[in-house]
């Protein structure tokens, strides 16, 4: 792809890193490139105009999560142990304590919990899902190379925003918060629900890494070597779904990385975040 060819990329934020630099390089020197930028932003605008922006929809997705059970503060010494120690050995944080919630009758809670859980899923994920259309939409009117990437990127996205509002509503749902880790990663959350072996980070103050590495997940399962969870693929502290799945899984661990990951934890995780009290 040409420099020329990276403005309508550029125009729909679908660059990182070098590509980025080097699109603004050329659009300083090239009157040409900046007239078409200004166009495609205009039709841009006309076309999602009718969709909410997606900071609303970050706003909602987040807003929905902290309603998610917590995870008690202190996952115990048993919990602990259960965490190789080529992970536990270089936690830098621990779970944070969350606010004191509730209890009243059983089931009756039961009930009204999945009942909130359905009643905000069914606000947030619409709304997701529209913000993905109007991507597509946006892709077809740039054409060419960029529309297949952006359709692609749509299409993720729309599938992504499915599996949170999965999580999120799911009856066992927990949450485990950490402090700052240092090295960059601060105030992240991990959301997981053991009966979907799923789970979800929300990457809230995380920086984005050095030049040359990566953010890198991890699922770590008793004395099993940990099995890669993921990328981080930005720090906009939108939801990211981890890969693979859970598969008995007793923590999620974090570690900076060399550019494109490992097979295995290179560094010192800056934060582990235990899935079972």
């Amino acid at each position: 792809m040409s420099e020329h060819d990276l403005t309508a990329a550029y125009a729909v934020d679908a660059l990182t890193g070098d590509e980025v630099r080097q699109a603004e390089q050329h659009l300083a020197g090239c009157a040409a490139c900046r007239a078409e930028l200004a166009d495609l932003r205009e039709a841009l605008a006309d076309l999602t105009a009718p969709v909410e922006p997606p900071a609303a929809v970050r706003d909602r997705v987040l807003a929905a999560l902290d309603d998610v059970d917590q995870l008690p503060a202190e996952p115990g010494a048993a919990a602990l142990r259960a965490v190789p120690a080529a992970v536990a050995d270089g936690a830098r944080s621990a779970p944070v304590a969350p606010a004191p919630v509730p209890v009243v009758g059983g089931d009756d809670e039961v009930a009204l919990r999945r009942a909130r859980r359905r009643s905000r899923t069914g606000r947030w994920v619409p709304a997701v899902a529209a913000a993905a259309a109007a991507v597509l939409v946006a892709a077809a009117a740039l054409g060419g190379w960029t529309a297949l990437r952006w359709r692609d990127q749509a299409q993720q996205a729309q599938q992504a925003a499915a599996v949170v509002a999965q999580v999120a509503a799911a009856p066992d749902a927990v949450t485990v918060a950490a402090s700052d880790g240092g090295d960059g990663w601060s105030s992240a959350r991990v959301v997981a629900s053991a009966s979907l072996g799923e789970a979800v980070v929300v990457p809230s103050g995380v920086e984005p890494a050095p030049r040359g590495r990566t953010w890198q997940l991890w699922w770590v399962t008793g004395e099993q070597a940990p099995r890669s969870a993921g990328l981080l693929s930005g720090a906009t502290g939108a939801p990211e779904v981890l890969e693979g799945a859970a598969d008995g899984a007793t923590a999620v661990a974090v570690t900076l990385e060399p550019a494109g990951g490992s097979s295995a934890p290179t560094t010192t995780p800056v934060a582990v975040y235990p899935l079972a009290a």
